[in-house]
């Protein structure tokens, strides 16, 4: 009896020692699996929350080139020989340009002769630029002195309002005019055309101006 005894006692002994080896191994394991983990993520770059990535927008915007012209005649009325009169007192309206457009522009003039006794380009008929708003508008560019005094108006295609911007509170200037009826004059009725041309002030390889 006390052989068989024993005997239980001993396999119950090893089946304790076998629960507890079994137990000290599963507890190595989940201790090497976190200290393996925690290896691992210490040599990785410290992580964040936010990944971030550079775009871009492209637009390309069509160049426009436009421009309106009021009033389309000036009229002077009442002159004998010898008079001179000219519209820088707006009496009569000045020609009106107004770039439309989104790009300077060169505007050039090129008039046909208006007396009968005195052929264009002539003093007794000048042009100048005439600034529209307080600041003035004129461009200095082109003409260092031509704002200041009248010049004949030329028979040949030539820039008389260079670098007219196209913001709303800067895109208009005005063309003057003076005349002065020559001496020999007959009477009767006179009429020049003037004609106006616009060009873009810049090359369009440039998008900055």
């Amino acid at each position: 009896m006390k052989t068989k005894r024993r005997s239980q006692e001993k396999r119950k002994n090893q089946k304790q020692v076998s629960n507890n080896f079994l137990v000290v191994l599963i507890l190595a394991s989940i201790l090497f699996s976190v200290v393996g983990t925690w290896i691992s993520l210490s040599k990785l770059s410290p992580l964040t929350g936010l990944v971030s990535s550079p775009g871009l927008v492209n637009v390309t915007v069509n160049r426009s080139l436009a421009f309106t012209l009021t009033p389309t005649s000036v009229n002077f009325t009442g002159l004998g020989n010898n008079d001179g009169d000219n519209t820088t007192d707006l009496t009569p309206k000045p020609f009106n340009l107004t770039n439309d457009g989104n790009v300077l522009i060169n505007i050039s003039i090129a008039v046909t002769t208006l007396w009968q006794t005195a052929a264009s380009p002539t003093a007794l008929f000048g042009c100048r630029c005439g600034n529209t708003t307080v600041d003035g508008n004129c461009s200095m560019l082109v003409f260092p002195s031509f704002n200041d005094s009248f010049r004949n108006c030329p028979t040949a295609t030539t820039v008389f309002i260079p670098f007219l911007d196209w913001a709303d509170s800067n895109d208009t200037n005005y063309l003057h005019i003076n005349v002065t009826v020559p001496s020999a004059e007959p009477g009767g009725f006179r009429e020049s055309t003037i004609t106006f041309t616009a060009a873009d002030a810049k090359p369009s390889s440039q998008s900055q101006y």
